[in-house]
Order: C-alpha cells, then structure tokens, then sequence
C-alpha cells in the first residue's frame, strides 16, 4: 500500500500579512546606520605598556528592519502550530527584508531539539508571507496519518513508532532518504512502515 502525504507544515499554511502595521508598510528602509566609535583625540603615551596586545573589537551587529522584526516573530508564533506543540528558541533572517511581492528568502529557526530552515514568500506587496519547514518532520503527525490510513484502507487498527516517543520532529539531510517505522496490528501481528523522503520540505511517501 501507498500512499503520498504531504508534510509541509502538517497540512497548516502559515500566512502573515504585514500590511496591518502601517510601519512596515509604508516602503521605506528601517534599516539604521552603525555607529562608528569617532578618534577620542587623546594623545598616546610616550612608552606604550609591553605587557597589554592589541584587540580587535567585535563587528557591531548589523540592525534589523522592522519587516524582518514581524517575519521572525510570525515564524516564531506559529511554529508550534505547524510542528505540533514545539517550541521556537530563536528565529534569524535577514536583516534588510522589505516588502516585495515574490521576494524569497531563508530564516534559521531554532528548536530545542536542533535547527531548521524556513523557506519563506513574500506573496504580494501588502507584506503577505508564507513559510515552510525544511529538512524537518513532526513524526507524530506522520505516525497519526499511517494510522488514520491503514484504519481507513485496511480496516486496521494498528500503533506505529516513527521515533515520536524520543522526538516529536525527525531532522533529514537529502531528498530520498530512507527510514522505517516499527507497526503492529490490534492482534499482535508485526510489521514495519517504510517512509522516503519526497522533497526538502518534508513531503514523504510511505509503504506498509
């Protein structure tokens, strides 16, 4: 049996217009420059210290826009939606995102369990977004939708173990990847389910 199911973001769409704050709407540049540290015009001393080195100091972090703000944010509330109660640590994209219809980009997403990529689309230029997960499964979504299948094909009712108990997401490296979850019939019957992996955002197809 065979069945295709796609796993991009559990069936949620996330969707944000930005249009609703007027700052982010408005088209301008909220990037603002870095401060540069100016000369102190202080005069060096005659005879410098032998014991004190030159340090480099560290590279100001580049500000972010307040699109960015509202992207990272909306990624942030909605991820344990759309992965099944986990929670985000920490969203990063890039710093200057402005409001552009098609405009597509990355963010970094941090889970307690590891990090992720969110492909994310500026849909128009009302600041509309949609994002998707990358190289991550929710297993427990998987394992409930093998379940609900089976029952509804096959008539069975059976409990599946695709790693849910340990992690409720499943990082992958490569499209085609490979891995089984153990199954087992109301009887006792055994079995295994093989899922492959269809594409980066998680779509999978699966066999029992």
């Amino acid at each position: 049996m065979k069945f295709l199911i796609d796993n991009r973001l559990a069936a949620f769409l996330c969707v944000l217009s930005l249009a609703a704050t007027a700052t982010a709407c408005g088209g301008k540049n909220d990037n603002q420059p870095v401060a540069t540290t100016s000369p102190t015009g202080e005069t060096p001393s005659a005879t410098p210290s032998p014991t004190t080195s030159p340090t480099s100091k560290p590279t100001p972090a580049v500000p972010k826009s307040e699109t960015t703000k509202k992207v990272e944010d909306f990624i942030k509330t909605s991820v344990p939606t759309t992965l099944k109660g986990v929670e985000a640590t920490a969203v990063d994209c890039p710093p200057d995102v402005k409001i552009e219809a098609g405009k597509k980009f990355d963010c970094e997403v941090t889970i307690p369990q590891g990090k992720f990529k969110a492909a994310v689309e500026m849909k128009d230029d009302k600041g509309t977004i949609t994002w998707n997960s990358k190289n991550v499964l929710n297993v427990a979504s998987l394992e409930q939708t093998i379940k609900d299948e089976v029952k509804k094909q096959k008539q069975l009712d059976i409990t599946i173990d695709c790693g849910s108990s340990k992690s409720p997401v499943r990082f992958f490296e490569k499209v085609g990847e490979t891995f089984t979850c153990p199954a087992t019939t109301a009887d006792g019957k055994k079995g295994a389910a093989q899922i492959t992996i269809k594409d980066e955002t998680g779509q999978v197809s699966w066999k029992i």
